[in-house]
């Protein structure tokens, strides 16, 4: 079977707090209305016979928050707050978190008018590798028990990038919120008919010699050329396949 790895550059996060089937993270009103079937009239229609919207649930993967992340928002701008510093030392990076004002991805962008004006930009140390030619979906979650963080829409290549970072809608535009470590923000659906074996797993010394490759590859020139990437990808990780 063909596999589909995600990998931390955390170690301790793919044990604590790791990407999930979607089968494996059902938000809580899907129970509530499995118990109702079950004592409703067989002869009658009912919400959990409709496949549209229940198998949506049989298909790909969520990604969690990976911390604790406060924000606190003015209605025009926000900032975040983190539990710890450490969190930083361990991504190697500054900005866990950012936000793209009005003027950059919200300038053209349709978005819900209730969306705060700037979008939510979390970064996380997963890394996503699939194999030839399947790339990923990056959707909202279907049908979630609360709406305060909605994923935007989009086309995940691992050819071009490996890293998985998300891109959301803050739905509140006024006011502190914080989002839990665990909570799921985003929906990774492969485009393929194949079944994929997931592997959720720390780091290895093969992964980090694809990262200073890439690190390489994505400093060379002052224009990302992604024929160079893709090529890059491939040798480095189908090459056997």
């Amino acid at each position: 079977m063909k596999r589909i790895e995600f990998y931390s550059e955390i170690y301790g996060l793919a044990d604590t707090v790791p990407i999930l089937k979607t089968s494996e993270v059902l938000p809580k009103w899907i129970s509530l209305v499995r118990n109702e079937y079950k004592q409703f009239p067989k002869d009658r229609s009912h919400l959990y016979r409709c496949p549209g919207i229940f198998d949506l649930f049989n298909y790909g993967y969520i990604v969690p928050a990976w911390h604790d992340l406060k924000i606190k928002s003015d209605g025009e701008h926000f900032g975040y707050e983190i539990p710890s510093q450490n969190l930083v030392d361990l991504r190697g990076s500054e900005t866990l978190a950012q936000a793209h004002d009005k003027n950059t991805v919200g300038k053209y962008l349709p978005r819900p008018p209730w969306a705060h004006p700037c979008v939510l930009k979390i970064n996380t140390p997963w890394h996503v590798i699939t194999p030839r030619g399947i790339k990923l979906l990056m959707t909202a979650l279907p049908y979630p028990d609360s709406f305060e963080i909605e994923a935007l829409t989009g086309i995940l290549d691992p050819r071009v990038s490996t890293e998985v970072n998300l891109q959301l809608n803050y739905n509140l535009p006024k006011g502190e919120y914080t989002i839990r470590a665990g909570t799921p923000l985003a929906m990774l659906i492969p485009i393929t008919e194949d079944d994929l074996e997931l592997v959720v797993r720390d780091k290895n010394e093969y992964d980090n010699i694809w990262s200073l490759k890439r690190k390489f590859v994505n400093s060379m020139s002052y224009v990302l050329n992604r024929k160079r990437i893709k090529s890059l990808y491939e040798q480095h990780w189908n090459k056997n396949k």
